[in-house]
């Protein structure tokens, strides 16, 4: 499964893939691999082996944010869902396009570069059997791609980052 989470002002792509045994789980972060082992969760607490590495994490839920505390270190926010379409609104990111519902990426159709008019399709996601088709709103470039073929996106999150032209 490959997904992005909102850390902050960065989008972090995630990919967990199931190991031989149950469990076991290979994840990549960004451009890092670590082997996982979730060991027991239990009331919020996460036991679980990274790397070799015993760790053990406390989550907290309040509506779209995630707080995830790890052993020895501060709490780590995730955001998803309107409350990230609201706050890239209000800071002015006009030119970011995000999902509006949990769907899987079928095809991404630009690269960063990418010169495209208004209508153009930028990527093609898939939700409950439908596809739909994201397009430029606008003419413009193309400034950042957040995703990828196959990956999996939550509401709100950046999937293209498109600069207007003049």
């Amino acid at each position: 499964m490959r997904t992005h989470y909102v850390v902050g002002d960065r989008v972090v792509r995630v990919e967990v893939k199931k190991g031989r045994e149950a469990g076991r789980f290979e994840v990549g972060v960004g451009d890092a691999t670590h082997q996982v082992e979730a060991v027991r969760a239990d009331g919020g607490r996460i036991f679980f082996v990274i790397d070799g590495r015993p760790v053990r994490a406390a989550v907290a839920v309040d509506g779209d944010l995630r707080r995830v505390k790890l052993e020895g270190r501060g709490p780590v926010e995730f955001e998803a869902g309107e409350t990230v379409s609201r706050r890239s609104r209000s800071r002015g990111d006009a030119g970011l396009l995000a999902a509006t519902m949990h769907s899987q990426v079928v095809s991404v159709e630009v690269a960063v570069g990418d010169s495209v008019a208004a209508g153009d399709t930028l990527l093609v996601l898939e939700a409950m059997k439908m596809e739909t088709r994201i397009t430029a709103p606008h003419a413009g470039a193309v400034t950042a791609v957040h995703c990828g073929a196959g990956d999996v996106v939550e509401p709100g999150v950046s999937l293209v980052e498109l600069e207007a032209s003049d």
